[in-house]
Formats: structure tokens, sequence, C-alpha cells
């Protein structure tokens, strides 16, 4: 188990798989009360031609998710301790490339996001459908609580337009121009996160 930025994971290198993921599974594990606990689990396979290694972000709801960055970022430090060889700097996800750079800390490439949907009102809510990597809904709000932030995000989560897999939500707040706020509300996960990379990005693009 590992957290960055307060996202927590479970990481499971599939050479050490008896038998293939399934959703009860990964549900049983990220449950906090009854098993490890965590936001989700990652799927590492180090046996991927062109690639040092294949990411499977699964949320704690046992739903497959495009990509995680906060996720990403403790896989690769999960290898290094384990002194894994990089060779190629390069992993695959749901969402495609990412370049790695290990040079007295680990840094990763994400994906040039871009608008799928933009100025669209969502639940009374301005804002855009932005892919980083994983669906964002970004929009520009004053702060509210989190109780306020978890009821609007679900509204905006479970929108038709969004359907069926629905999409994260994300909710801005502007200091300066080159400093803003980010809360996120997760799908898959259906909780208002500690943190969040693909989220945080989306944000700043739009």
């Amino acid at each position: 188990k590992a957290n960055c930025n307060g996202n927590d994971f479970i990481i499971i290198l599939k050479d050490d798989l008896e038998k293939p993921l399934d959703k009860n599974f990964i549900i049983s594990v990220c449950k906090r009360t009854t098993g490890i606990g965590s936001h989700g689990l990652l799927l590492i396979d180090t046996n991927i031609n062109g690639y040092d290694f294949r990411m499977d972000y699964f949320n704690n709801d046992g739903s497959w998710e495009t990509f995680c960055g906060n996720g990403a970022l403790c896989a690769i430090k999960l290898l290094i301790q384990k002194n894994f060889k990089f060779k190629k700097n390069l992993f695959i996800s749901g969402d495609g490339d990412h370049k790695i750079i290990i040079n007295q800390g680990i840094k990763l490439k994400m994906k040039n996001p871009s608008f799928k949907r933009y100025d669209v009102k969502v639940g009374g809510y301005l804002g855009s459908h932005v892919d980083s990597g994983a669906r964002h809904f970004a929009t520009i709000i004053n702060q509210l609580d989190t109780l306020d932030l978890f009821n609007i995000a679900q509204d905006i989560r479970y929108h038709n337009l969004f359907a069926p897999n629905g999409i994260n939500v994300n909710f801005v707040s502007i200091n300066n121009f080159s400093n803003i706020n980010v809360t996120t509300y997760e799908k898959g996960v259906e909780e208002i996160m500690p943190s969040c990379a693909s989220g945080s990005v989306a944000a700043a693009y739009y």
C-alpha cells in the first residue's frame, strides 16, 4: 500500500497474481473497515513490449479507470524500491504513453489535456469537460463547505450529459494568475478527494 498527496492505493504486480483480478476482490481489499483500505488498486505488468510497464487503475468500487497520476508515482516508486531496471523510461496506461524522469525524485509526463465540451451548463454550473487522461468536468465556484460540494458534484457526476460512465468533478477557485485551489470529487470512489493529479491538470487547463 502507498499514498501520494493523501491519495492511497493498493499495488499488485501482475507476476504475483495466482489468478486474474475480479471486481469483488478489488472491492473487498479496498474497504477501509474490513480490507486493507484504499481509494483504488493498481495492477502493474512489467512484461510489456516497448514499455517498462503497463499500469491499470481500478477505483475502490471495482471500476476500471483510464489513468491516475498520483497512483503512477506510487507505482514507479515501488518499482524503484524493488530495484527494477528502467530501460525505456516509458509506461502505458489506459490513456496512452507516459514518459518518466527519475533524477532526485520522480516526474512523469501527463497527457496533453483537451476540451471535449466547452462552456456547458450542468446543474446550474458553467464548466467544461476536459480530457486530461481521465474525464473531468471543471467549473469555477466560490469555496463552499465539503457537504455542499459533495451534493453539487453528485448532481454533475450522474448527469445524463455524461452517461453512462459519469465524470469526475473539479471545483476551481482562482487566487491569482499562477495559483488556484482545486477540490475534486472522484467517480468510482464517490468522495471528495485529498488530491487528484489529472483533476488538477484539467482544472489548470480550464
